[in-house]
């Protein structure tokens, strides 16, 4: 899959910003445990694959490890389809995170 567009944190110097707003609202989901943390880092982590976001992934690698993502889960999220390491609620996040990367 390729990137939809280039970063939008390097190209819209405000789009940093709601970005960082968007990590905080995701910190306290999974701080308040409406959705697991890990499912929501499959959903971040995915996206940022999708929209070729290398520092947020890279960031983001941390994070999901603090959630509880596996080492497994992390490295083939790219190929989630074909993975057996997640569970079918699990696969719902990869799944939203291209819907979302694609509209």
């Amino acid at each position: 899959m390729q990137a939809r567009m280039s970063n939008p944190a390097y190209l819209v110097p405000a789009a940093g910003e709601a970005i960082g707003a968007l990590m905080r609202a995701l910190r306290q989901d999974m701080d308040e445990g409406t959705v697991p943390a890990a499912t929501l880092m499959l959903v971040a982590m995915r996206g940022s694959q999708v929209n070729g976001g290398g520092a947020c992934l890279y960031a983001g690698a941390a994070e999901a490890r603090k959630a509880a993502v596996t080492d497994d889960q992390m490295t083939t999220v790219a190929a989630w389809r074909r993975s057996p390491f997640f569970t079918p609620a699990e696969r719902a996040a990869p799944a939203l995170a291209e819907a979302a990367a694609r509209n």
